[in-house]
């Protein structure tokens, strides 16, 4: 299961060959590199926005396949496991999201964070995007 890339429904397979494909998480992590103490944010919905801004600034809508690759610098931060939240509010709104590492989309609206033991896995439901904008 791990390592495999899963496309959110809504892009269609010929639009797929179309995409530039851009590896998000190496984009961040570079930009870490840059201006590390930017990454330090006050609340989790602070950064996740920050991340967002990033992200917003290197693809286009629709014409861009978002792979992450290299999630180090996120999982090192404390709330490594509210990630998946982020991911699933991006690719609810641009529905051209693939998802490369640890994460597995189920049914195109649910992400799963595969963890050792497969017996012990964490979802997070479309909900939880409700549950972040208001934190």
């Amino acid at each position: 299961m791990r390592n495999k890339i899963y496309v959110i429904k809504g892009m269609p397979h010929e639009q797929q060959d179309q995409c530039c494909t851009i590896d998000v998480g190496k984009v961040l992590a570079n930009e870490y590199k840059k201006n590390p103490s930017d990454f330090e944010k006050e609340s989790k919905f602070d950064a996740f926005c920050y991340f967002r801004q990033i992200i917003d600034s290197v693809i286009e809508p629709g014409k861009t396949r978002i792979v992450f690759s290299n999630l180090g610098i996120l999982l090192e931060k404390d709330f490594a496991l509210d990630v998946p939240r982020f991911f699933l509010e991006y690719a609810k709104d641009y529905q051209v999201f693939v998802l490369q590492g640890p994460f597995n989309i189920v049914d195109g609206n649910k992400l799963v964070w595969n963890v050792d033991n497969p017996e012990n896995k964490i979802e997070f439901a479309q909900g939880v995007i409700e549950n972040l904008n208001q934190e």
